[in-house]
């Protein structure tokens, strides 16, 4: 067998086996902790700016993370086979933060908002 041969052949035994499936449903969950992840920070910087204060270097540390996480994320994307694919895993980031927002008792900031008016 030449090597292309070997790599066509270990990739079928792969998706015969799940592995490509595992794989990508566990890079899909890393995908949507990341998503997530930077949602949250970027609400804590807001919320801090609309009351005078800073994030400091942790922003700025911050940032070099998410420039970095633009990058995989744009690899990323071209694993996502196509737009209803694309449509589930939006849903599923959505549903992964209000689950992760129940579990922190975390309100939504509008809730908060509504709450103090």
């Amino acid at each position: 067998m030449n090597q292309e041969e070997i790599r066509k052949h270990v990739i079928s035994q792969a998706q015969r086996n799940g592995v490509l499936d595992r794989v990508h449903q566990l890079l899909s969950a890393a995908h949507i902790l990341m998503y997530v992840s930077n949602e949250l920070v970027e609400e804590a910087d807001a919320t801090l700016q609309e009351n005078h204060m800073r994030m400091g270097i942790l922003k700025q540390h911050f940032k070099k993370m998410v420039k970095f996480a633009d990058l995989y994320f744009e690899c990323f994307a071209k694993t996502v086979p196509n737009n209803i694919k694309s449509k589930e895993m939006f849903r599923d980031m959505d549903q992964y933060k209000i689950l992760l927002m129940n579990h922190f008792g975390l309100k939504k900031k509008d809730e908060i908002e509504e709450k103090e008016g």
